[in-house]
């Protein structure tokens, strides 16, 4: 899965929210919308127009405030370099005063606690400002903080950067890009810290999609100079300011595809999942699960509404969706059922030949 920064039109990486990104959300609305569908609504009739209607607007509501949600990931994950770094500094500081009241000699690694990209990272303007702004904070994790401080500072990694006789503001970095790379990623304790600030939300599996964030952070951590100071550009949400896109009618173009895709799914679902029980013939139909079937529609959802998409790029992209989010045997199987479906559209003269890379 392709796991780049979205480019500005200068080329240059500055945003969050990526095309890929836009994909996996409008299939975890997606998901959650046909569980809930049906529940208390009406069958037919203008009461079950109405109120399906309402689902989607509402599943559109869900979809605009997923980016937010991630992005306030982003966010605190920046932020918790600081907050470790804090809760190392508050430690050593403890340890000092003991030594002080006892009359004991006191000699410590300060490294860590004065490390110099993290208090760059804390006086960075922008950061500062969205933590305040969106009242995001590790207050409600104190007690994981301590766990994750005490296996960072139990890692091979920690004592080789300890123990560095000269240590640079790029050894700086390297410790932190470390941590998250080999550290945070698929960790209960930040699964569990996340829980505590009530970041898993919505079923969505943060899992798959805070590793995602977590490269993300890597690399922008990668990006920072130390002459940069207070002011080290952070990545954006999107490549157009936050008022570009929310329910000014001047949205962004990747908040334009995902609503598009979104609408698409639930309004031809139907014909999507006719088709796809026609391709079944060589299949066994046990084998398709729920999730399969989702990915199928809104992949089929975005090669049939989507012409200027590559059709090859639209299927490698649900394929590799399949393999973070179903079964082992789905990518295969996904891949055979898109083959059936997209001759069968040819066939019919019902698909766009694609003329443009995505």
């Amino acid at each position: 899965m392709n796991d780049n920064f979205a480019e500005t039109p200068q080329g240059q990486n500055r945003t969050l929210i990526n095309r890929t990104l836009v994909r996996i959300k409008v299939l975890q609305v997606v998901f959650a919308y046909y569980q809930n569908e049906g529940e208390g609504l009406p069958e037919s009739g203008e009461d079950g127009t109405k109120q399906k209607a309402q689902t989607l607007c509402d599943a559109r509501k869900q979809l605009e405030k997923s980016y937010e949600d991630t992005y306030n990931l982003y966010l605190l994950l920046l932020d918790l370099v600081y907050e470790l770094t804090r809760y190392a500094q508050q430690r050593m500081e403890d340890a000092q005063e003991r030594a002080k009241i006892m009359h004991t000699p006191f000699e410590a690694n300060w490294r860590f606690a004065n490390n110099r990209f993290a208090q760059q990272l804390f006086e960075n303007k922008t950061l500062r400002s969205a933590i305040e702004e969106r009242r995001l904070g590790w207050d409600a994790a104190h007690e994981s903080l301590g766990t994750l401080y005490k296996q960072i500072a139990d890692s091979s990694f920690y004592e080789e950067y300890m123990s560095k006789e000269d240590c640079s503001y790029d050894d700086d970095k390297a410790i932190w890009r470390k941590i998250f790379n080999n550290l945070l990623t698929d960790n209960t304790e930040m699964e569990n810290a996340l829980e505590e600030l009530e970041i898993a939300l919505d079923g969505r599996d943060w899992t798959v999609e805070a590793d995602m964030v977590i490269s993300y952070v890597v690399k922008t951590i990668k990006r920072f100079k130390e002459d940069n100071g207070a002011n080290q550009l952070l990545l954006e949400m999107f490549q157009e300011d936050k008022n570009a896109w929310a329910g000014t009618g001047n949205k962004n173009k990747e908040c334009k595809f995902g609503e598009r895709l979104l609408d698409s799914v639930v309004k031809n679902s139907e014909e999507y999942e006719n088709l796809i029980v026609s391709c079944l013939k060589n299949w066994d139909k046990e084998r398709l699960s729920y999730m399969d079937m989702i990915i199928l529609k809104v992949a089929l959802a975005e090669i049939t509404t989507f012409p200027d998409i590559m059709l090859q790029v639209s299927m490698n992209e649900y394929i590799d969706i399949a393999k973070e989010y179903s079964s082992e045997n789905s990518p295969m199987f996904i891949n055979g059922i898109l083959e059936e479906a997209v001759a069968t559209l040819k066939r019919e003269n019902k698909l766009l030949k694609a003329v443009s890379a995505e």
